[in-house]
C-alpha cells in the first residue's frame, strides 16, 4: 500500500467536513427545540369566559365579605383558583386580555355583576358562598 500524502489529507478533510455538518445539524435541532419551548412559555393560557366569571364573581365576594388580611387574601385566591383548575398566571393573563378589549370587558362585566348578584340571592346571612 502506498502512502499517497494528497488523498489522506482529502480523506481527513471529508471526514471533517462529514462531523462538522452532523454537528451544525445537532446544534441546529436543539436551537429549534429551545426557540419551541420558549414560544410556548410566551402564550399564556387564558380561562373560558363561563369560568372567568364565576372566578371573578368569587373573588369579588371574597373581597367584599372577608375579613383579612392580604396574606389570608391570597390565600382565598389559591383556594378558588384550584377549585377551577386555574392558576394565578392563567386568571391574570385572562384579566390582561379582557382589560384590553373595553367592550369586551364591559360584557363580561356585566356578567359577572349578574352573577354575583344570583349568588347574593342564594346566600342567607352569616352563609358561606358554595359554588361549581
Amino acid at each position: 500500500m502506498q502512502f499517497n500524502g494528497d488523498n489522506s489529507i482529502h480523506f481527513r478533510f471529508n471526514i471533517l467536513i462529514k462531523k462538522t455538518n452532523i454537528f451544525c445539524g445537532l446544534i441546529f435541532v436543539q436551537m429549534i427545540i429551545i426557540f419551541a419551548l420558549l414560544l410556548s412559555g410566551c402564550t399564556n393560557k387564558t380561562v373560558d369566559e363561563n369560568k372567568f366569571v364565576k372566578i371573578y364573581a368569587e373573588m369579588i365576594i371574597a373581597q367584599d365579605t372577608a375579613d383579612y388580611a392580604l396574606n389570608n387574601f391570597k390565600s382565598i385566591q389559591d383556594t378558588i383558583f384550584k377549585r377551577y383548575g386555574v392558576t394565578r398566571v392563567e386568571y391574570n393573563a385572562t384579566v390582561d386580555s379582557y382589560s384590553k378589549d373595553p367592550q369586551k370587558w364591559e360584557n363580561f362585566f356585566d356578567k359577572a355583576i349578574a352573577y354575583v348578584q344570583t349568588l347574593k340571592k342564594q346566600i342567607q346571612p352569616g352563609q358561606s358562598v358554595k359554588t361549581k
